[in-house]
């Protein structure tokens, strides 16, 4: 079951009720910290990439309610009034 992770370097030994084996890795440590570099680079990548996409959604939000803001136009007092009344 540890094929995956290491290799066997001494067999199984027993001291009393313990048991003790030595393991060693597949991948040399080297190799190993690539790996861990590369992964976290493409993490970060790909984390940088969805915040691009959410500040742009986030200005195309913006920018469509500055525009919608700007279209209404203000209401001023006269225009709480009822038409149908007469001054």
């Amino acid at each position: 079951d540890v094929t995956e992770h290491g290799y066997v370097e001494s067999a199984p030994k027993q001291d009393g009720r313990n048991m003790l084996m030595v393991l060693g890795p597949t991948k040399k440590k080297t190799e190993a910290k690539m790996d861990q570099v590369a992964d976290r680079d493409r993490r970060m990548a790909q984390r940088k990439e969805a915040q691009e996409a959410e500040r742009a959604a986030e200005a195309e939000l913006r920018a469509a309610h500055a525009a919608e803001a700007a279209s209404k136009k203000k209401r001023g007092p006269a225009d709480n009034m009822d038409p149908e009344i007469d001054l």
